[in-house]
């Protein structure tokens, strides 16, 4: 589903992504979080080189 279907202004938010999370443990989202900061962080560096 699109963000926009949770916002109030449309058209302005095509450069974002949505993460739904309410289902899951604590621990199962700081797992998460941790694991897309290393996703991130790989696009980054291999950006740079």
């Amino acid at each position: 589903m699109p963000v926009e279907y949770h916002c109030i202004r449309k058209g302005a938010h095509a450069d974002k992504l949505l993460l739904g999370y309410g289902h899951l443990e604590p621990e199962e989202i700081e797992r998460g979080v941790l694991l897309l900061k290393q996703v991130w962080h790989g696009m980054r560096t291999s950006a740079l080189r």
